[in-house]
């Protein structure tokens, strides 16, 4: 009878007590997912990095239920594709992209707007036609949860269960559930900005990296190099006959083909790979910890493509590569850049259609390398149209700079000087050549007058660049055909002053600023920026101007034919004391007939 009585009164205290036990272990539950979900939800919230808002979903979610995956995967707006935006168990994934077609469980939850709850995948029918492909990989539970935005199902919080099947329990699933929908402005938010961001950095026609975004990789790249001491590589990528290719085919067809070129590039480099629009028709891929020669093979792998596609094309299309590796040619940068950039304007001067690596040894065409650099700087800039040509003035001399920096040596300085001056002709075949037949001329006429060694150099350096301002100057102006105004004269007035700040930052050429200012004063007075006059202009300016207006009287201008020579020396003589200094032209016109006695 004590037992029994016993017994009654205990089992009641058990059960409470037990029943007490079970409220407390689900209250410490709730607690714990609440403060996971809160966590998750403020840490998704606080940033508009779309990868790192998904980069920690997958890791808490994943680790609270226990999976062997968990993913994010967003879909494309047909929800044929999706995308795996973050796992966790790979943490470097970005945008992996997967066919819906094999996935029936993502894309009913993606048509439902449902959870999909698989606890076993042999013993459910929608899995009925990639069950055998789930087996032979031992994926045995999937759970799949829809993240919606506005009623809209934009991806899926997607959880892999493999070798043991297991029940994905009713508070799992709340807490996924849970987490998603809260998760699903955060995620929205953070798209939208990564569109924006995308916007900023993509080039809008081929849908690359523009040439701001590429370099901000690049220098990514450098200080992971820097810090890993492993090597990566660049390839620079030019259009050969590109210009031609436009004008004969037009604009629509010149886009097409960077089109398809960036879609090359794309599908022959790796998915870690980085591509870009480096300016005009030139690429730029970045090849991350690839060495020299595995960037050569990335290299003609691309050319091969290309070649194989544009081939007896009416379009004459071909393309020309530059390689350069850091840590193999150069610690340096800069340096690297305009190594690749050399090794590609080398591969067009041969001929293009190739690949050429940078290599010291072999670079003897460095005169024509600089010289398609300085043209394609001037060809991009001009396309900018600067009104007042502050920019190009700035860009311009800034490149000058970077250049003289790498390698100031006399030998380097007359390269580089050149190359500009080759450039700068080119751009108008009206003057093309007209450095070289001042410097032939000026070179006969400071012989005969016995100058200092130092100054027939400053002189030559002066016929090189003495125009140099030019290229601040608009192109209507500047090739114009016929006579200018008042104020467009005016405009073209400054390219001497324009000129002088082009150099100034330059040590090397130190000497040549005041030539290049007074280069267009006249002997009278009467000429510009500061009205000198006599023997106050630099000697240098005064032969200059003499032989500098005997080339342009005798060739062709836009706005008129070229004189006779004889026509051209009764002008010197006719302004000789005004515009010129007597005793110069006196020698010139005596250099002339000597060169006129010895023709035949």
């Amino acid at each position: 009878m004590e037992k029994t009585t016993l017994t009654s009164i205990l089992n009641p205290l058990y059960q409470h007590i037990r029943y007490l036990l079970i409220n407390l272990s689900y209250a410490w539950q709730s607690k714990k997912e609440l403060e996971l979900i809160l966590e998750i939800t403020q840490s998704v919230s606080s940033s508009l990095d779309i990868n790192e808002v998904l980069r920690i979903m997958v890791n808490k979610v994943g680790l609270y239920i226990d999976a062997d995956r968990c993913s994010i995967i967003l879909v494309d707006g047909q929800k044929e594709y999706g995308y795996v935006m973050a796992s966790n168990d790979s943490p470097n994934i970005n945008k992996l992209q997967i066919d819906l077609i094999k996935y029936p469980e993502i894309r009913k939850a993606l048509e439902t707007g449902e959870t999909v709850i698989i606890n076993d995948v042999d013993d459910d029918n929608i899995m009925n036609d990639v069950r055998e492909i789930l087996n032979q990989i031992n994926i045995k539970s999937l759970l799949v949860i829809p993240i919606s935005y506005q009623s809209e199902v934009i991806g899926t919080l997607f959880l892999k269960v493999i070798r043991d099947k297991r029940v994905f329990t009713q508070e799992e699933i709340r807490f996924c559930q849970i987490i998603a929908n809260t998760s699903a402005n955060a995620i929205k938010n953070a798209q939208l900005f990564e569109e924006i961001r995308m916007q900023a950095n993509t080039d809008g026609l081929t849908k690359l990296l523009n040439h701001r975004a590429i370099l901000e990789r690049y220098q990514e790249e450098v200080i992971r190099s820097q810090r890993t001491e492993k090597p990566f590589s660049i390839i620079m990528i030019d259009v050969d006959n590109f210009k031609s290719a436009n004008d004969i085919h037009g604009h629509y067809m010149g886009d097409n083909i960077l089109c398809d070129l960036a879609k090359r590039l794309k599908d022959n480099t790796r998915s870690i790979d980085i591509v870009g629009r480096y300016g005009g028709d030139e690429f730029i891929c970045l090849l991350p910890e690839t060495s020299h020669d595995q960037g050569m093979l990335v290299a003609n792998r691309i050319l091969s493509n290309v070649r194989a596609r544009y081939e007896g094309d009416n379009s004459g299309i071909t393309i020309s590569l530059g390689l350069a590796t850091y840590l193999y040619h150069t610690d340096d940068q800069t340096l690297l850049l305009q190594f690749a950039d050399q090794a590609m304007y080398l591969a067009k001067y041969r001929g293009g259609n190739q690949v050429f690596s940078f290599d010291r040894s072999e670079t003897k065409d460095l005169h024509v390398c600089n010289q398609k650099l300085f043209e394609t700087f001037l060809a991009v800039r001009t396309l900018k149209r600067f009104d007042n040509g502050q920019q190009i003035v700035s860009d311009f001399g800034e490149q000058l700079k970077k250049m003289l920096s790498v390698d100031s040596s006399p030998q380097s300085l007359y390269e580089i000087v050149t190359s500009l001056s080759s450039a700068l002709d080119a751009r108008d075949h009206y003057t093309n050549g007209h450095s070289e037949r001042a410097i032939e001329y000026t070179r006969e006429i400071a012989c005969d007058l016995s100058m200092p060694q130092g100054e027939q150099e400053e002189l030559v350096y002066l016929c090189l660049l003495h125009d140099i301002g030019k290229i601040g100057i608009p192109d209507h102006i500047l090739n114009k055909p016929g006579k200018l105004t008042p104020e467009e004269f005016e405009i073209m007035k400054r390219h001497a002053e324009i000129g002088e700040k082009i150099i100034s930052p330059l040590e090397a050429l130190k000497k040549l600023k005041p030539l290049i200012r007074h280069h267009q004063e006249f002997y009278n007075g009467a000429g510009y920026p500061d009205g000198l006059h006599g023997e106050a202009i630099p000697l240098a300016c005064r032969i200059l101007a003499v032989v500098d207006t005997f080339d342009a009287m005798t060739t062709d201008r836009p706005y008129r034919k070229a004189l006779p020579v004889e026509a051209a020396i009764a002008e010197l003589h006719r302004c000789s004391g005004s515009q010129f200094d007597p005793k110069i032209v006196d020698v010139f016109i005596r250099i002339l007939e000597k060169e006129a006695l010895r023709m035949p």
